[in-house]
């Protein structure tokens, strides 16, 4: 049971060291990811085949060859997932949306009816349906 919850641990570690290569310094071959990090080639083409199901990593094409087959490229997807932020102050609420390099794709100021708990909800339901209706992973700044 034990030897079951190390190899899931050591796999997830391995995974989070190739989203970061691919992250950092893509778009990056999957052998230059296995020699880098001391990996086997059918490690990273595994985790890399899980983070492109995931769709936070893609292939970008075909890179240049130092001898022997040309590489496929891989590189990170910012758009792939995004956070949605709501600050609610004393004079309006701002809902803010940001992709996973935490730059704002989209962000709405508006001043909702403070007369009780129930119209604020509403008001940043509101804002959070109009950050949403708005923003496409596909075709995000």
């Amino acid at each position: 049971m034990r030897a079951k919850s190390n190899q899931k641990l050591i796999k997830q570690i391995n995974l989070v060291k190739v989203f970061q290569a691919i992250r950092e310094q893509g778009p990056i071959s999957r052998a230059e990811i296995a020699k880098n990090h001391r990996l086997s080639p059918t490690t990273v083409s595994s985790l890399t085949e899980e983070l492109i199901a995931m769709g936070l990593v893609e292939t970008t094409g075909i890179g240049e060859s130092s001898g022997g087959r040309r590489p496929v490229m891989l590189k990170y997807k910012p758009n792939s997932r995004f956070t949605i932020g709501v600050d609610i102050n004393d004079k309006n609420i701002a809902v803010g949306c940001c992709n996973l390099n935490g730059q704002v794709i989209e962000k709405i100021t508006f001043s909702p009816d403070y007369s009780n708990a129930k119209n604020l909800i509403a008001g940043a339901i509101y804002g959070i349906q109009q950050i949403l209706s708005t923003v496409d992973p596909d075709h995000s700044r």
